[in-house]
């Protein structure tokens, strides 16, 4: 195979690679759109007046033994939120990149 050719069969990989996680980023991000109503829900209980009387409840044993109360904990919530803020900076700077990178080839556009 020539020099050339081989060349261009390896930027169609790239290509076919780039494509496909765009189509994944793009339903991800989607999906983000979606949770994160839900994510804002969740955080908006951790700490109100309704989750320390949940919270009240549990410690009185006075909720069924089977319920997952993983929420009522404070790491949960928290390490969750923490969680989001560490993805958010990592979104930011992956769009940031992703913006110096369009940059770059904005004259072959």
């Amino acid at each position: 195979m020539s020099q050339e050719t081989e060349h261009i069969t390896q930027m169609e990989k790239q290509l076919t690679q780039q494509l496909m996680w765009l189509n994944v980023m793009e339903q991800q991000v989607r999906l983000g759109f979606e949770q994160l109503t839900r994510a804002e829900e969740l955080f908006a209980y951790y700490g109100s007046q309704q989750w320390r009387e949940h919270l009240a409840l549990d410690e009185a044993g006075k909720l069924p033994s089977g319920l997952k109360r993983g929420v009522l904990s404070e790491d949960g919530i928290y390490n969750a939120l923490l969680d989001y803020k560490e993805l958010a900076e990592d979104l930011i700077a992956l769009g940031q990149q992703m913006q110096e990178v369009l940059a770059k080839t904005a004259d072959h556009a």
